[in-house]
């Protein structure tokens, strides 16, 4: 079904009679998306993203429970969903927790953002800042089904008329989602991107809704579905999130994918005038140090590619297998068993050297 011109945001037409009202899908407010010159030149793929930490805001006028009841968790997956099927790399949940308990001293939260980006060596913080659902509603004349402004509306015993020709109005409540987010580089500090979208019910109607009303603006007949139902409908609120997200975060793929790599920081190297070599013969060097050694102590212990539960799996290890250590995150150690593969493994599987 075709959409509508951003200037019709609503369309209400006679259909055989004028007690006949039809409701369109609408066409969604433009989103605010802005990339910087850096966003564009280089590509920001390895992403931490936090979410908002005032949680999700719903609107006191909403009374529909799936809504009030959706938690952060329930849009910070779907997100991370969306962003990982575009083929960004996104930080596990795991990490994220860990880390954060290291940032809680930092003053904002963009600071605490940063520090976890550079614990998790990210390239970016992808952070939500906001997350809402508002109560909306519209009134239209019976008449000719106008939209009627709030200055021109009266409430009589829960029943709406104009204020000027005494005719009922038609109440048609819907609920509105937002999301503010913004992309922070996470060497220099830098905004590399900030969006803003919002997304109505209406916006997402997989059809139009018509219904017939009496002289008093009640609905007798309405089809091809019950209005109050579909807006109680968990399919059409997983379908406002998901448009919702398409718009906000389907064109950052283009900008934040299509650059050349980051530049690392590389250490300067100092040239210095040569010295006269010392008569007295050098010491020899001392010996390599000998590498560290970890012991597998679990019977079930797996190895994985990376420092996670959700890594994917390497393979096995037996009980008594001899490792060596390689690197550590966290909770997590990098090893290397005696076959020589490498990979991942928690630390409560290990006995470590002191």
């Amino acid at each position: 079904m075709n959409r509508l011109s951003v200037a019709c945001v609503f369309a209400l037409v006679a259909c055989g009679s004028e007690s006949t009202l039809v409701v369109r899908p609408t066409t969604p407010a433009p989103a605010e998306l802005v990339p910087t010159p850096q966003l564009q030149e280089f590509a920001y793929k390895h992403l931490l993203v936090l979410p908002p930490e005032s949680g999700v805001a719903v609107d006191e006028g909403i009374q529909i429970p799936l809504i009030r009841d959706k938690k952060t968790s329930y849009y910070m997956e779907r997100l991370e969903k969306l962003l990982l099927s575009q083929g960004f790399e996104v930080i596990s949940p795991e990490i994220v927790a860990r880390v954060g308990q290291k940032a809680q001293a930092a003053g904002s939260a963009v600071a605490r953002a940063l520090i976890m980006g550079k614990e998790t060596h990210a390239d970016a913080v992808l952070l939500v800042q906001a997350i809402s659902a508002g109560f909306a509603e519209k009134f239209y004349h019976i008449e000719d089904f106008s939209e009627v402004e709030p200055g021109l509306r009266v409430e009589e015993d829960g029943e709406y008329r104009h204020k000027e020709t005494g005719a009922c109005l038609y109440r048609l409540p819907y609920y509105e989602l937002r999301m503010d987010a913004k992309m922070i580089d996470v060497q220099g500090g830098n905004v590399l991107w900030v969006g803003s979208v919002r997304e109505t019910m209406l916006d997402s109607l997989k059809e139009s809704w018509t219904a017939k009303l009496d002289d008093d603006c009640k609905v007798e007949e309405q089809t091809p579905f019950i209005y109050r139902d579909e807006m109680n409908s968990e399919e059409t609120f997983d379908r406002t999130v998901s448009q919702l997200y398409d718009r906000m975060f389907l064109p950052l793929k283009k900008v934040a994918l299509s650059g050349k790599p980051i530049p690392k920081d590389e250490p300067k190297v100092v040239v210095e005038p040569p010295k006269p070599e010392p008569k007295v013969e050098p010491p020899p060097p001392p010996p390599p140090p000998k590498p560290k050694m970890a012991v597998v102590s679990s019977t079930s212990a797996v190895l994985r590619e990376g420092p996670g539960k959700k890594e994917a799996k390497v393979r096995g290890v037996p009980r008594k297998t001899k490792a060596e250590v390689i690197d550590t995150m966290g909770e997590w150690i990098k090893i290397k068993i005696q076959d020589g593969t490498v990979g991942w493994m928690h630390e409560k599987d290990l006995i470590l050297p002191d």
